[in-house]
């Protein structure tokens, strides 16, 4: 026997029995590095009455691509315009993508004589955070998003 052959079997042995591990028990592990679950998120900003108001201070986080890091978007100032389903409101809205466990948020400052709501939903559908402030003042909304349902 060569030296090489007697090196090459032991060596594919361990080869051979590391990937039947890999393929028994690890494929979940290495697809959960390569994969990540994201939410599809929307924020919503919202002010009373019909006509169109300016909210200032628009900020809101999202993610370029799955598993890079999160970015906090500083708009500035946005134009409120109709929402669907919303008759008496006016609002600014945004989509944007987070990965699972990541920091949803939004804030803006409402015009001196009116008040902001906000509201952070997952797949246009489910409420994570919502909240109110002051006339004039800043609304925040935050919540981390969840896991998904396995």
């Amino acid at each position: 026997m060569s030296l090489i052959s007697s090196i090459a079997k032991p060596v594919l042995a361990i080869a051979a029995a590391g990937s039947i591990v890999l393929t028994a028990s690890g494929c979940s592990a290495i697809e959960s590095l390569f994969r990540k679950d994201a939410w599809a998120v929307t924020y919503e900003i919202t002010v009373s009455g019909n006509e169109p108001a300016e909210l200032t201070d628009v900020t809101y986080s999202g993610q370029e691509k799955r598993r890079e890091p999160v970015i906090l978007y500083e708009v500035g100032t946005v134009k409120t315009g109709p929402i669907e389903g919303l008759s008496d409101q006016t609002g600014w809205t945004q989509e944007a993508m987070l990965d699972v466990e990541n920091l949803a948020s939004v804030s803006a400052t409402a015009p001196d004589d009116l008040s902001a709501s906000c509201r952070i939903l997952l797949d246009n559908e489910r409420v994570i955070a919502s909240g109110t402030g002051e006339p004039g003042g800043t609304v925040l909304c935050e919540a981390v998003t969840p896991l998904f349902d396995k």
